[in-house]
């Protein structure tokens, strides 16, 4: 489980996070929502220890986050940042293999190499491993850092919850793959997997979150299912939109549109 507690952030006078407080369990898909400058990937930062000067605390499995070992952690979280790009003319396979790094000193193993390629298979993405990774599409780079990602989680113990942090994770993705990106982590999700997601897309978080939080100028607006967060009041409260919510007749959906 991660738990967030009492989280203040600021940069001089300006407050981003304001005494923030969530928990995200594993088995769901949570989806962090709320306009640009609200703080989603702020939090995200705080929860990946990429900022480590803030008040109140992060939990991990009931320890304090800056008090874990950093490689015991690496090798059981990981990370999909909004832009993750490379300069260099590594294979597709090399790019994905770096996620294996916490898990080997100089040289990987051939499970090692094993697991990328799996990470890859699960991705649609083994015709590419041999490939130039900086001639790929915006969309194909992206679905190889996922594939990196989760090589980085992918062998662990029954027992042992793992973590994975999304920021913004299909911006650059083609309609298709954005749908199949979010059923496999809905899947990663169910495997004993800390799963939380900065979204922008209302509709896909009203499809496939188990949990959101919606934040607004770094304040917590509303936090539980995807029905009680994504209110036609809190839509309005947050992005000034007057809509509707609308009932999938053939799912058991919501989708909102704007009147």
């Amino acid at each position: 489980m991660l738990e967030v507690k009492d989280i203040i952030y600021k940069i001089e006078d300006k407050t981003i996070l304001n005494n923030l407080s969530a928990i995200f369990k594993p088995g769901e898909l949570n989806m962090v929502i709320g306009p640009n400058g609200s703080g989603k990937s702020t939090l995200l930062k705080i929860i990946c220890n990429e900022i480590t000067h803030y008040s109140g605390k992060v939990l991990y499995d009931g320890g304090v986050l800056s008090k874990k070992d950093k490689l015991n952690i690496a090798k059981k979280r990981s990370v999909l940042s909004q832009q993750s790009e490379l300069s260099f003319p590594l294979s597709v396979e090399e790019v994905v293999l770096m996620g294996r790094y916490p898990h080997f000193n100089l040289y990987p193993s051939v499970n090692d190499k094993e697991i990328c390629l799996l990470a890859l298979k699960r991705m649609n993405m083994e015709d590419f491993r041999h490939r130039n990774y900086l001639t790929l599409s915006g969309g194909e780079k992206q679905r190889v850092h996922f594939a990196r990602a989760l090589a980085q989680i992918w062998e662990q113990p029954e027992d042992t919850c793992r973590y994975l942090f999304l920021d913004e994770p299909i911006a650059s993705l083609d309609l298709n793959y954005q749908h199949e990106f979010l059923r496999i982590t809905k899947e990663i999700a169910e495997q004993n997997t800390v799963v939380v997601a900065v979204i922008h897309d209302i509709n896909l978080a009203l499809q496939y979150a188990d949990k959101a939080i919606l934040i607004n100028m770094g304040n917590v607006i509303a936090k539980g299912s995807p029905a009680e967060v994504i209110t036609t009041e809190n839509l309005f409260a947050v992005y000034g939109l007057k809509c509707r919510i609308l009932q999938n007749p053939d799912s058991s959906f919501q989708y909102f549109i704007v009147e």
